[in-house]
């Protein structure tokens, strides 16, 4: 009954707002995160371009084998590049393994170097921008420092940055963009007040000409999509409904964006 009651909350957060067109012109993206090593047992829908928002080891502890994990995740990257047009994804705070700001990442960002080397439809996104058929899209890994809000220094820190640092880095963010996608969610809706960053969500309240779709995960419990002004949300975590339904194939979600290429404008 208590995994009932959390699909059925779920199925309340899965309201499709203007976020399927069905248009044969549209890009589909498909988009998950936080598989924690599961992403194999994600049942993945067709589409065009897949989005990953980080998370993708399990990082709790020093028995777990980050760098065999990184591995694994880069395999089942790799089969999905052959599966869609392009792959776009960043990491979370889980892959300290491409974080040189908390200990030596050198094996993990070499190892993901020569990965995309070999993987051109792949596109890694650390703070960066990227363009997909005139669709522009922006990623970063950065959280909310946990040292810095709980005093506690966690193993899955990776991209844990202070307020101050995240202030200057979401300043950065380009208006105009169509997708947006970050591993920590802004303060609101889909997520608990303590995991999302009021820096993140100021930064995107101020914007003139904010995100058409904001996608991002961190939050486990609140894998879903909400539409508040000119942005579509996509909280897109699988790791809680893997848990629930160990066998049920996780939920990935989608959107349709209008390609921009040649001139024409994304709808």
């Amino acid at each position: 009954r208590k995994a009932q009651r959390w699909l059925e909350r779920l199925i309340s957060r899965l309201e499709v707002p203007r976020c399927l067109t069905g248009r044969p012109s549209a890009v589909r993206f498909v988009a998950l995160s936080d598989t924690h090593r599961h992403h194999a047992t994600v049942e993945l829908p067709p589409g065009e371009v897949l989005l990953f928002a980080g998370d993708a080891v399990g990082n709790y502890g020093k028995n777990y084998d980050l760098a065999q994990h990184f591995e694994l995740f880069l395999t089942w990257l790799a089969a999905q590049c052959k599966r869609y047009a392009h792959v776009f994804f960043i990491g979370g705070n889980h892959e300290t393994i491409l974080d040189d700001k908390q200990g030596d990442a050198s094996a993990g960002l070499s190892r993901l170097e020569k990965f995309l080397k070999a993987t051109p439809n792949c596109t890694y996104l650390q703070n960066g921008s990227a363009e997909y058929r005139g669709l522009r899209i922006w990623g970063s890994p950065v959280t909310v420092s946990r040292l810095e809000t709980e005093g506690k220094r966690y193993y899955s820190r990776a991209f844990e940055r202070f307020s101050e640092q995240r202030e200057k880095l979401w300043a950065g963010i380009p208006e105009g963009l169509h997708v947006l996608m970050t591993h920590c969610p802004p303060r609101g809706p889909l997520c608990a007040q303590a995991i999302g960053d009021p820096r993140l969500a100021e930064r995107l309240s101020e914007m003139r000409s904010p995100p058409r779709v904001h996608v991002f995960g961190h939050d486990h419990c609140f894998l879903g999509i909400a539409a508040a002004g000119p942005t579509v949300s996509l909280n897109v975590a699988q790791d809680e409904i893997l848990r629930v339904d160990p066998h049920g194939g996780g939920c990935a979600l989608l959107f349709d964006l209008e390609a921009a290429e040649n001139g024409g404008a994304a709808s």
